[in-house]
């Protein structure tokens, strides 16, 4: 039911004599009889973001995503309804990107990217260098990284900006802290690396977070995680896993959303050093072919 108003009168003087007897010195009525509980407002759709891929590192690749959303512009009061986040109203998704990445292909991109390797007990920390060169070797100096690893403790190789061969000299000498997986400790150094670079408007921030999938203190390495995607970077995870449900979960919870377009598994650490260019054409937002930027610096 809706409300009350009510308004009422003095009594100046009584009636007398026979006199007609006053009118009522109260009025009441109903008011506000609509529902309390409204639906929210959502907003325009956004614009379509950048591609996850820049192309298909493999005939058997997937191909990248594009994504829109629409944001909650006023809430929904009382019991009132609202789309959730990924519904069909709120999110949508396109393919792009689809074409085979070229031959020898190079990153071009305007992107500052750290490199979060897995230096626990558990991981292939060489494989992992052997992946970390060939981002590096592959990009122009357009793309700054920056260079860390976790495990029983966090280490830096390279501050971000650091000039390619400062990097490179880096990774030759770079040992692994051992210990377990404290995922929660290296994406706090991540995101301090983030934070203490030189800001350059107009770059992408990506971090590629890579993990077995089984880090100590889950909750923990989801709240550092959290925290570097509301620093605007996307968490890009490359994942070493037997394809379980639960480790597929919680290198879910670590990526920025959705998930698929920002989960990179393979199947041993190996193959991380194997097919390098799966992230390569993840990591970059515009790859070229070496005969390509020949052409431009001539």
């Amino acid at each position: 039911g809706g409300g009350m108003q009510s308004r009422e009168r003095e009594l100046l003087s009584k009636s007398d004599f026979g006199g007609r007897a006053c009118p009522v010195a109260m009025e009441r009525r109903i008011c506000n009889v609509g529902s309390c509980d409204v639906a929210c407002k959502l907003d325009e759709w956004t614009e379509w973001s950048p591609c996850s891929r820049a192309c298909r590192f493999s005939k058997d690749a997937a191909t990248g995503r594009q994504r829109q959303n629409r944001k909650v512009l006023v809430p929904a009061e009382g019991l009132g309804s609202c789309p959730r986040p990924h519904s069909r109203q709120r999110f949508r998704a396109r393919r792009c990107n689809n074409e085979p990445c070229p031959q020898n292909a190079t990153c071009a991109a305007p992107q500052d990217v750290i490199l979060l390797l897995s230096g626990s007990a558990h991981s292939d920390f060489s494989a992992q260098l052997d992946l970390s060169r060939y981002l590096i070797e592959r990009s122009t100096n357009a793309v700054r990284f920056g260079v860390a690893a976790y495990g029983g403790s966090a280490k830096v190789f390279a501050a971000l900006g650091a000039d390619h061969s400062t990097l490179l000299a880096a990774l030759r000498s770079a040992t692994a802290p051992g210990g377990d997986a404290d995922l929660a400790q290296g994406a706090a150094v991540a995101r301090n690396l983030l934070t203490t670079g030189a800001v350059e408007p107009g770059r992408q921030s990506t971090v590629l977070l890579i993990t077995d999938g089984a880090p100590t203190q889950t909750d923990e390495a989801q709240t550092e995680a959290r925290r570097l995607r509301d620093l605007g970077a996307r968490v890009v995870v490359g994942t070493v896993d037997d394809r379980s449900r639960t480790r597929r979960s919680t290198a879910c919870s670590l990526a920025s959303r959705p998930c698929a377009m920002n989960v990179e598994a393979v199947d041993s650490w190996a193959m991380l050093s194997q097919q390098p260019d799966q992230l390569l054409s993840v990591l970059c937002t515009q790859l070229q072919s070496t005969t390509t930027l020949a052409a431009k610096v001539d």
